[in-house]
């Protein structure tokens, strides 16, 4: 398998028009980013398979293990080693066909080499079938919630207390200043607390009569009975508080449930740390790693807010509190090299251009906004690819990189289409669009737990720096852990 890419169009830095890339570059992310494990991959639901796999991994060196379907915490507790969920992406990428495989280096000169991908010929022949896969989401829901069976002994690390979770805590909270700016037929309702960035929904007008009485920004229709019969609707733009977003050190810690899955059965699995150390070898000093939760938490239906307000846009208002992102199961959290197979585009912005780039996103997002073409940029957080959970080099505490590890799992959502442009105006204003790209604008946050953020501007936007507000929100020992909330601005045509 060869994961090299090519550059198909001139890419070049937004805002100076300086050229990252011309067209015909290739790119190997092996042949940069080294890579140390073996790939076994299986159907971890076949005993053939999971029986081959006891004696593969027996005799092995380090590999990383990852299943089609199967239970992850009891193949966990099996091999004493992480077991991961095989994500779609890893499926195209490693040209996956059949299970159960082995992906190595070819040699000792590995890396800068295609990677080899192949049918095990130990493996049982029976046990080998088209290669399926199981979403993120309801891996996290099976593992996560009920499928561990694990007790949950108080752990001061973990910080979770089940009297104090942040779902019962957040209606006092949650600063509701940050729903507004609100507006209606395009005019924001609440202008003395509007934000210079947010601009009021914008409809396109009714297609009928003509010519069209209406201003176009006041009225608009998105739903059509017959042609040229539409129903009349109402612009209405307003920031929605969409997710609880959980930045933990210890695997299967839930502070914003809380829940505690983590116990000293799981001792091998890779946990949040922070070293303050020097490695002359590699030259990383401060490195950060921790395990980042989403949780779908649609505050405004939970607590009866804004109930009235039909959105026909399919990601307005989401009906259920759910589990969508675990890190613990992603393998690609762990792995920039697997990261870096998936985002290709990783090593494009991994220069000085990209980097001085990121300098003037990071200004634009601590006055105003951050710059939605500089999409690889999170403002003074840092750069968001590759999307892993470790980051080098860095300078403070848990809070100077937590806010960084979270914003690029919000890039992965983004690329898997799930976390859409939601804020257009106009003819698009009536459907959320997925640009597989972050658009950064969108989104603003609140820091819930262990100590809430309630400053004037108590909801800063993505990026802004952390010197505005990470000064007494960390508690030593038991309150390293964060939860946050994440608003995204919601435009759309209310009937």
């Amino acid at each position: 398998m060869d994961p090299t890419v090519e550059v198909q169009e001139r890419v070049v830095e937004p805002r100076t028009q300086q050229v990252l890339a011309e067209p015909g570059r290739r790119i190997n992310p092996v042949a940069v980013v080294p890579w140390t494990e073996e790939l076994v991959i299986l159907d971890g639901a076949d005993p053939a398979q999971v029986a081959w796999a006891d004696a593969r991994l027996a005799r092995a060196g380090p590999a990383r293990v990852l299943i089609a379907r199967g239970d992850a915490a009891a193949l966990m507790r099996r091999w004493r080693r992480p077991v991961q969920w095989l994500p779609p992406e890893l499926v195209d990428r490693l040209g996956l066909t059949a299970l159960p495989r082995r992906c190595a280096p070819k040699d000792s000169s590995w890396r800068w080499r295609p990677m080899s991908c192949k049918t095990d010929p130990e493996a049982p022949g029976r046990g080998c079938r088209r290669a399926p896969w199981v979403c993120v989401l309801a891996a996290a829901a099976a593992i996560g919630l009920g499928a561990l069976g694990l007790p949950a002994p108080a752990r001061a690390a973990c910080g979770a207390d089940p009297a104090n979770a942040t779902i019962l805590t957040a209606l006092a909270t949650i600063c509701w200043d940050c729903l507004f700016p609100i507006s209606l037929f395009s005019v924001p309702i609440d202008p003395g607390s509007a934000e210079a960035a947010t601009a009021p929904a914008v409809g396109p007008g009714l297609p009928f009569p003509s010519p069209n009485p209406y201003p176009p920004p006041a009225l608009c229709s998105c739903v059509c009975i017959l042609p040229g019969v539409c129903l009349p609707g109402i612009p209405i733009g307003y920031w929605e508080p969409r997710h609880l977003i959980e930045v933990v050190h210890e695997p299967f810690c839930f502070p914003a449930l809380g829940i505690d899955l983590s116990d000293a059965v799981m001792d091998f699995l890779i946990r949040g740390d922070q070293q303050t150390g020097h490695d002359e070898a590699t030259d990383h000093q401060n490195a950060h790693y921790a395990h980042v939760h989403f949780i779908v938490f649609p505050a405004l239906k939970v607590f009866s807010l804004l109930m009235d307000v039909l959105c026909l846009n399919a990601g307005a208002q989401t009906g259920e509190l759910d589990l969508l992102y675990l890190s613990e199961i992603d393998p690609l959290w762990t792995a920039d090299v697997l990261a870096a197979l998936v985002f290709p585009e990783t090593l494009l912005f991994a220069n000085p251009i990209a980097g001085a780039a990121c300098a003037g996103d990071a200004i634009a997002a601590s006055l105003d906004a951050p710059l939605d073409p500089l999409f690889w940029c999170a403002g003074g957080w840092g750069q968001l690819y590759p999307p892993a959970g470790r980051q080098n080099n860095t300078s403070g505490g848990n809070l100077a990189v937590q806010p960084l590890l979270w914003a690029r799992v919000l890039t992965k959502l983004a690329r898997a289409g799930t976390e859409p442009w939601a804020a257009a105006n106009g003819a698009l204003l009536c459907q959320d669009l997925p640009t597989f790209v972050l658009v950064k604008s969108q989104y603003k946050w609140q820091l819930l737990d262990p100590v809430a953020y309630d400053a004037a501007k108590c909801c800063p936007k993505l990026g802004a720096s952390q010197a505005l507000w990470e000064w007494g929100k960390t508690i030593p020992v038991e309150g390293e852990s964060h939860v946050w909330l994440l608003w995204r601005r919601q435009n759309c045509c209310m009937l």
